[in-house]
């Protein structure tokens, strides 16, 4: 007979736990993966272990779920935060005693950046055209001092046809930054008239001086050109 004594002491074995980075919008509902657990005991399952969040943000700590994941498990929970950019701890424990700690931190995604209504302009020149616009509007909760960058900016001259102009805005503390949008500047070359006529040319009767720009409104332009209802002959 074998004394109690003499039995062998069996550890539980090892737990690891790692946070994951969250993010989130402040005011709205999270709810996602906040840590992963490794056990050396290869024959755990997820009703094994009790896991309790606490988020960091002074409400009292909740019961994380535990799943399979992988070759480990996934700790995951919901929180609505007021404001993000808090430290959240998570301890799980097993049916065995064994315990494993992670932080991690939650951090801000709600910068925001307005989307543009598309541009027109006319140039008289076939060089294109300055087209001024606005800088979208950028929101952030945590911060009221973030610019947008736009290119081409502000005041370019653009050149007949489409361009795009892409504007970004960045804030280090949001991690969705950078955020980014764009809209389209269209330019249409309607040149300067030396000369304006709106009937009675036929090909081969109209005289233009060297630099002259004579717009043909109806009618036919010398050349076989018909410029209907508006065009120019230079």
């Amino acid at each position: 007979m074998i004394g109690t004594q003499d039995l062998p002491n069996i550890a539980d074995a090892d737990l690891t736990a790692a946070g994951v980075t969250v993010s989130a919008v402040p005011g709205t509902a999270f709810a996602g993966t906040v840590a992963t657990l490794t056990d050396a005991d290869p024959g755990g399952t997820p009703a094994d272990y009790t896991a309790t969040i606490d988020w960091g943000d002074g409400t009292p700590p909740d019961q994380g779920a535990v799943t399979a994941q992988g070759g480990g498990f996934a700790v995951s929970g919901s929180n609505t935060y007021t404001t993000a950019a808090n430290t959240i701890t998570i301890q799980v424990t097993d049916t065995g005693g064994s315990t494993a700690t992670a932080t991690t931190t939650i951090t801000d995604a709600d910068l925001a950046i307005a989307q543009p209504a598309d541009i027109t302009a006319t140039a008289t020149s076939a060089k294109g055209a300055a087209a001024n616009y606005a800088l979208p509007a950028v929101t952030d909760d945590e911060s009221t001092t973030v610019a947008p960058a736009c290119a081409p900016a502000p005041g370019s001259t653009f050149p007949v046809g489409a361009t795009t102009v892409t504007c970004s805005a960045s804030d280090s503390s949001d991690s969705n930054s950078p955020v980014t949008t764009s809209f389209t500047v269209t330019v249409a070359f309607v040149p300067a008239c030396n000369r304006t006529i709106t009937s009675g040319v036929s090909s081969g009767q109209l005289s233009v001086a060297s630099g002259e720009t004579v717009c043909i409104y109806g009618g036919a332009v010398p050349g076989g050109y018909s410029s209907g209802p508006a065009g120019s002959w230079r």
